[in-house]
């Protein structure tokens, strides 16, 4: 004789079946969603060295967070491995900026983008340096702007008004004159900037040549 099925139980069963894996995978996404159990879970990462996953965990929750410091956490992760693949540095720029994005005076995001795109401007084509220039003049007013006494970007604004007039593409005097004023005076309260006395010789340089092919050029009256 067939068994009776007693279709109650067993409806009842599967019911409680479904709840239970509803809730399993409720845990789970909650575990794998968590602010909090990412962060966690990104630290034991970074110890097991496996940085990418680690920094993946740190974005996802400043993303959730909104927070910058996280993301410039997530940022410095990626640049920790960015010597191994270079992919990862254009990562961890993406996260700097969103650090900036969160809080324009977000000081560590903005200090590692100036240093960054510093390296990036000697390593450059010279058609590439003028929107390297706009990029990284952009950067180090918000620095000045948050820090007013900032050494480094201080620098970096005259800096950039000589390098580019060098480059070809600033042509009016008068800024190159006054940004080389602002240099002279940085070389005072720092001379041993290696940096400052350099620009400061090869724009004195660059003026003199000018100055005498002016001289030694034929007039008109000559031709």
């Amino acid at each position: 004789m067939a068994r009776k099925v007693n279709t109650k139980f067993v409806a009842i069963s599967s019911i409680v079946t479904l709840l239970l894996l509803v809730g399993a995978f409720g845990l789970w996404r909650w575990r794998h969603k968590d602010p909090k159990m990412l962060i966690k879970r990104g630290d034991a990462l970074l110890v097991e060295g496996k940085y990418e996953d680690a920094a993946r965990h740190y974005a996802t929750a400043a993303s959730a967070l909104k927070d910058p410091t996280l993301w410039v956490k997530a940022g410095d992760v990626y640049n920790k491995i960015a010597y191994d693949d270079r992919e990862n540095l254009p990562k961890a720029m993406a996260m700097w900026d969103q650090a900036v994005g969160i809080d324009a005076g977000c000081m560590p995001a903005l200090n590692r983008l100036l240093n960054i795109y510093l390296e990036y401007l000697e390593l450059s084509e010279s058609q590439q340096k003028g929107q390297l220039f706009d990029r990284i003049r952009d950067i180090a007013e918000k620095v000045l702007h948050n820090d007013p006494n900032n050494r480094q970007a201080k620098v970096v604004l005259p800096m950039l008004v000589v390098r580019a007039w060098l480059s070809g593409i600033e042509t009016d005097p008068q800024k190159v004159d006054a940004a080389l004023k602002e240099l002279r005076d940085n070389q005072k309260e720092d001379p041993k900037n290696a940096d400052v006395s350099y620009f400061i010789a090869t724009t004195l340089m660059k003026k003199a040549d000018l100055s005498a092919n002016a001289v030694g050029a034929p007039t008109g009256e000559a031709l």
